[in-house]
């Protein structure tokens, strides 16, 4: 139980709810979120769910580094970095959309814990499409996407504000009509451009 002793409680919840793949983590935190707190025997289940699950993950990636030492696998650093998307702006959350993508792309910064994580999801159905983690590069289903977006933030932001009638950048209404054109309101373009 050392692994959990990093965690407090609050940051277990917060992981639990992460855990969308396990009924047993959503069923915690759907308790959690109605009583305020879970149970003593509960929080050592999903204390040890947690230890699980970071023990395989580090087995993973010795694993996998084992394997990229060995020459049997190359690293994967040709990825998307999707902090380049963030550059001059302040938002915690950008809204982005692609020429051939069917919807708009959200992509979160993290925050407290999660900071220098990025997390995207899909516009309009909200689901998952993937994240990036510190000092890596996403991976998900998005990258193509992502990859035109990031070469193209203007233009990727503006495509989303044309869709929409919102700021890619921050999401507020667009009413002033060179903004309306340009798909980003004024403040936001000045910092980007």
């Amino acid at each position: 139980m050392e692994a959990l002793a990093e965690l407090d409680r609050s940051d277990l919840a917060e992981w639990l709810m992460e855990q969308e793949w396990s009924e047993f983590a959503v069923s915690l935190s759907a308790r959690y979120e109605r009583n305020g707190g879970l149970t003593e025997p509960q929080w050592r289940a999903a204390g040890k769910m947690y230890e699980t699950c970071r023990a395989r993950f580090q087995e993973r990636l010795a694993q996998r580094r084992a394997d990229v030492a060995a020459g049997t696998v190359t690293p994967a650093r040709t990825g998307v970095d999707l902090s380049r998307l963030f550059d001059g702006t302040e938002a915690d959350r950008l809204v982005l959309r692609a020429p051939e993508a069917r919807t708009s792309l959200i992509v979160d910064r993290g925050q407290r814990r999660w900071d220098g994580w990025f997390f995207v999801r899909d516009g309009e159905t909200e689901e998952r499409l993937g994240s990036q983690r510190p000092g890596q590069t996403y991976t998900g289903t998005a990258e193509g996407a992502l990859a035109w977006a990031v070469e193209n933030r203007v233009e990727a932001f503006s495509l989303h504000g044309h869709a929409t009638g919102h700021c890619g950048i921050c999401s507020r209404p667009l009413s002033n009509p060179e903004s309306v054109e340009r798909g980003i309101g004024p403040i936001c373009y000045g910092r980007i451009a």
